[in-house]
């Protein structure tokens, strides 16, 4: 192979790599993220369950952790999926 050929390939893997972790980043799954409780009106850390919305968004669907209640599944309201 010539050094054109392989600086090629390394072009696409590595373009394929950036797709990747744009679409791990920014797509669905979940994510996390630092937000004021609107309940108890303290910060918190709370992990997102996000799934496609309409074209070219997400929604939050649901909140998998909260470091409010660090040993059991979240049992507030959830108005911080708004």
């Amino acid at each position: 192979m010539t050094s054109t050929m392989i600086l090629a390939v390394i072009g696409v893997l590595f373009a394929w790599g950036l797709i990747a972790f744009a679409i791990r980043y920014w797509g669905p799954g979940q994510a996390w993220k630092y937000l004021v409780c609107p309940e108890k009106k303290i910060a918190a850390r709370v992990t997102l369950l996000r799934n496609e919305g309409s074209f070219g968004s997400l929604k939050v669907v649901d909140i998998k952790k909260c470091s409010l209640f660090p040993e059991g599944p979240v049992t507030c309201e959830k108005h911080c999926m708004g």
